[in-house]
């Protein structure tokens, strides 16, 4: 199993990061210009047990990627989990902690797995989490641009 974890603290409240993630388009804003990704339901509406189809391109080729959407917890959490994709096992968390009426923590959570099993995950699970690494790092400075960097929280004693 290959685990990947991405964190940010976010200038918004969970309402405001999460309803943000619901909005039309907003996958579309946190993918990477070089990564050929289609949301092939544009109707889609995130809810527990809906159903996001995506067209990646591979080359030549086109693969679909069905992720199965549940844990659908408002303001806090929801998982989509691969039905049919390009991995074995996709498990991904996105959960919205706030630390303040104004400041929010959002982690990105990711549990997956190669074709291959696990031969392939210890071979290859360092180019996974590279990948993985710089998709994360661009979407999360797309979430700083549009909502800032959290100030650091000074405490003190007195």
């Amino acid at each position: 199993m290959i685990h990947f974890e991405k964190t940010s603290v976010l200038s918004a409240c969970a309402r405001e990061l999460y309803d943000w993630h619901l909005q039309p388009g907003a996958l579309e804003a946190l993918t990477p210009p070089w990564e050929p990704v289609r949301v092939l339901n544009e109707s889609f509406v995130l809810e527990e047990h809906a159903e996001l189809t995506l067209e990646l391109s591979l080359g030549p080729f086109k693969l679909h990627w069905i992720a199965h959407h549940q844990n659908i917890f408002p303001e806090r959490r929801f998982d989509d989990i691969q039905r049919k994709g390009p991995f074995k096992h996709w498990h991904h968390q996105h959960l919205f902690e706030p630390l303040s009426d104004e400041t929010t923590r959002m982690r990105d959570v990711i549990a997956c797995s190669l074709p291959g099993g696990a031969i392939a995950d210890r071979l290859l699970g360092w180019a996974v989490r590279k990948k993985l690494r710089r998709l994360f790092d661009y979407r999360h400075q797309q979430l700083y641009d549009r909502f800032g960097h959290a100030k650091p929280a000074f405490v003190t004693n007195g």
